[in-house]
């Protein structure tokens, strides 16, 4: 008979310890492991804001010196990121949304490259892809095909486009490239308008001439 008492005692001790167990881990806050796996996005998306917005703080300081009178008041990241053909040749590629004091808009572009051949290639693989023009066709005599009024800056290892619906005042754009750049290393210049022919110059000692050079 004691032994059947200790026996039913240690059942009863048990079956409680387990009762008390249940109730307590159901009191317990349930961890979901979505909230303790690390975020691998949002640490990507804190690691490319950060060179962005240096960028947008290097460029605000450049378009601060107003020697060319641009009077650019707001610059915006463009956020479309739709894929242009240059950027096969080259991962390092700005895109931006510029505003001037008397609100004119302007798309600022630009692809930097490792040296002047690599350079070279991308452009004119993309004026074959865009032009269709023919083999050995003088620079001088190839049309853009481009809606919008554009400038385009071809420098040693830079290739930079500006577009905007308005007339792109060109004399400006030049001066503040040279002010911020090496203007010495810029060797085309394509300055198009809707229903007009591409206008192909050069920029040296401070002036801008036609394109002489073929």
């Amino acid at each position: 008979m004691c032994a059947k008492a200790i026996h039913f005692t240690y059942l009863f001790t048990v079956c409680s310890a387990l009762l008390y167990s249940c109730s307590t881990d159901q009191d317990k806050p349930t961890i979901n492991l979505n909230d303790i796996r690390p975020k691998a996005g949002q640490n990507k998306a804190i690691e490319k804001q950060k060179p962005q917005q240096d960028t947008l703080a290097y460029l605000y300081k450049i378009y601060a010196n107003d020697s060319a009178k641009m009077q650019i008041a707001q610059i915006l990241p463009d956020t479309l990121l739709t894929i242009h053909f240059l950027d096969r040749f080259s991962q390092q590629h700005q895109r931006y949304f510029l505003t001037d004091s008397s609100a004119r808009h302007f798309e600022f572009q630009s692809w930097d490259f490792k040296d002047s051949t690599q350079c070279y290639e991308a452009f004119y693989n993309w004026l074959d892809e865009t032009t269709h023009s023919k083999s050995g066709a003088g620079i001088s005599s190839i049309d853009l095909k481009l809606q919008k009024n554009s400038l385009i800056l071809i420098a040693n290892n830079q290739i930079l486009f500006v577009l905007s619906d308005q007339k792109i005042q060109k004399d400006k754009w030049i001066k503040w490239y040279s002010a911020n750049q090496n203007a010495a290393l810029l060797h085309f210049i394509a300055l198009k308008e809707p229903r007009k022919k591409t206008k192909w110059l050069q920029y040296s000692h401070g002036k801008i001439t036609d394109y002489a050079i073929d």
